[in-house]
């Protein structure tokens, strides 16, 4: 899964709407949330940390947890080689 669909997804499970999950990231707006989204900018790391807490605390068996950990260390691993 790209990293657009699974954040919409994380965003849905918690029951956010993009609105909300831009304030709860503390966000000026939610134009870049969007085009996390849509997949034209790539999600900010930061916001994927937050987003694992988050369904972490709320979901701590839910199966979307294992792949933002993968979405996480495939990044790690793009910026250290």
């Amino acid at each position: 899964m790209d990293e657009a669909a699974l954040f919409k997804r994380c965003r849905q499970q918690l029951e956010l709407s993009v609105n909300d999950m831009a304030r709860t990231l503390a966000m000026v707006n939610d134009r870049n949330l969007r085009r996390w989204e849509d997949g034209k900018t790539e999600v900010s790391g930061p916001a994927w940390v937050a987003i694992r807490f988050m369904l972490g605390a709320a979901y701590p068996n839910s199966l979307l947890l294992r792949e933002i950990d993968e979405a996480i260390a495939a990044r790690q691993r793009r910026f250290t080689t």
